[in-house]
């Protein structure tokens, strides 16, 4: 039964944005919110808009912007792993905006059984959280935001409880089509180990740095995020690999380099560009080092590292769509709802 455990454990740390081993308990609350972020590499905090999604993982965004909208969301890992959520934002002016969420992992039905063996009840392991966020736009250009997340798991016979919080500030310049912001995530404890009287883990803490400019007259946007500032190797080393491969080509005869300093500086790094045509489709894609350099089979990199995606706006509805490759035959495939509950009850009025 232990075994079982700790195989969930180590499943759940491989999807986070930080995959640094499995270092770090309730990795799932690092996972991209909504399929519009897993299509532009795990994280846009770059950039803004009308999209609630966008504002959990970066409170700053939580701005009169997001006004009554609800999103809710899925994404299917291989495994039958399942991950989703769902909120809703208010704003109150000269205050706030606020939102409430949740986000659960679920590592679908599972046999328990004993240490000899035996076969017993069918088990459903979980994890989720509770998140309240508040944001606050301060001037024309600049707004503030936190999170606080109250986290769980129930793996059966082990328990575990946490509480951290997210700290963000974003810059925006409507004219010139440039947003950047700052955020340090999970800054938290884990209050109850899952062994009573165990260590405490850490959690997935992160500070990121993103960029997001749109040229004149060009339906483009580039976005340039930096994460795991903290921290300067966040490359893992496997002591049995011999062979080695560059970010862009693959290499079965090259003796393994540790110290690649360009790898060590690209693996900071995440690569996306959102493509919008008359404002009703998106059109996104990007590059994550990280994920390719961990995820990528030494003799068939196939697209690990890319990820892609679309959106569709319809009025008060915004439906986004994002896939992320891990490796060969190995895929994420997030589905995500907004909808402008705000709209839909000024156009309900105005019909009335």
């Amino acid at each position: 039964m232990k075994k079982v455990f700790i195989l969930l454990l180590l499943s759940a740390s491989i999807h986070g944005l930080a995959q640094i081993g499995g270092e770090n308990t309730f990795e799932f609350v690092a996972l991209p919110q909504s399929g519009r972020i897993t299509s532009m590499g795990g994280s846009y905090i770059s950039y803004i808009d009308k999209d609630l999604s966008l504002a959990l993982q970066n409170p700053a965004g939580l701005t009169p912007l997001v006004d009554k909208m609800f999103t809710a969301g899925t994404i299917a890992f291989y495994g039958k792993t399942n991950y989703g959520h769902f909120a809703y934002a208010k704003s109150f002016p000269k205050i706030a905006t606020f939102s409430a969420s949740v986000q659960y992992m679920s590592y679908g039905k599972i046999k328990k059984t004993d240490e000899a063996g035996n076969i017993g009840a069918t088990i459903i392991p979980t994890e989720w959280a509770i998140q309240f966020g508040a944001g606050r736009q301060i001037s024309k250009h600049y707004s503030l935001g936190a999170n606080l997340k109250f986290m769980a798991s129930d793996f059966i016979t082990h328990k575990s409880g946490g509480i951290a919080l997210d700290l963000a500030a974003s810059y925006i310049d409507t004219t010139h089509k440039l947003c950047a912001t700052l955020l340090i995530r999970d800054i938290g404890v884990q209050f109850k180990p899952y062994v009573k009287g165990g260590t405490r883990e850490p959690l997935p803490f992160d500070i990121q740095l993103g960029v997001s400019y749109q040229p004149k007259f060009l339906p483009f946007r580039f976005s340039l995020i930096a994460h795991n500032l903290f921290r300067w190797n966040i490359r893992y080393d496997d002591p049995n690999d011999v062979e080695t491969s560059t970010l862009f080509t693959d290499s079965t005869q090259v003796q393994k380099v540790k110290k690649n300093t360009f790898d060590k500086i690209a693996r900071h790094f995440i690569i996306g560009t959102e493509v919008t045509i008359a404002k009703v489709l998106r059109f996104n894609f990007a590059f994550n080092p990280m994920h390719r350099g961990e995820h990528a089979f030494q003799n068939k990199k196939s697209l690990a590292g890319f990820s892609f995606g679309l959106g569709l706006h319809i009025k008060q509805f915004d439906f986004s769509y994002g896939i992320q490759v891990f490796a060969k035959g190995f895929s994420a495939h997030h589905f995500t709802l907004n909808i402008d509950f705000g709209s839909l009850m000024k156009k309900k009025k105005v019909n009335s």
